[in-house]
């Protein structure tokens, strides 16, 4: 597992103060090394990982019933592979899409631009 460094956390929170976000890092994220910031405009929490992972969580009210829930998407990029597998005597091969993880730097650039266009589409 990778840690972040000094520098890089001040990079992020100087980048986070400048676009208008909030420090929202808890004791279980700084024990696991996640970077976590609320966006006071849209309300929306964006944690980036160690591993390489950056999620954007929000609240949304449910079509059928109306009541709140917890929306996570992952903002990594995506790329379709081909996997071999196996099941009993057949063997082949399945697509699937796989995550591409993320450098600190791609993060700190996928926050900013997640954000940003957020903001465009979901501010008030």
């Amino acid at each position: 597992m990778n840690t972040y460094t000094p520098q890089f956390r001040a990079a992020v929170e100087s980048v986070a103060e400048e676009i208008g976000l909030l420090n929202a890092t808890n004791y279980r994220h700084e024990k696991n090394g996640t970077i976590a910031y609320i966006d006071p405009v849209t309300t929306a929490v964006y944690t980036l990982h160690t591993n390489g992972y950056i999620r954007r969580t929000h609240r949304q009210a449910m079509w059928y019933n109306g009541s709140m829930q917890n929306v996570t998407y992952q903002l990594n990029r995506t790329r379709k592979v081909s996997k071999p597998f196996a099941y009993g005597d057949k063997t082949g091969f399945v697509k699937c899409t796989e995550r591409i993880m993320a450098t600190p730097l791609e993060q700190l650039a996928l926050l900013t631009t997640s954000v940003i266009s957020y903001r465009k589409y979901n501010g008030n």
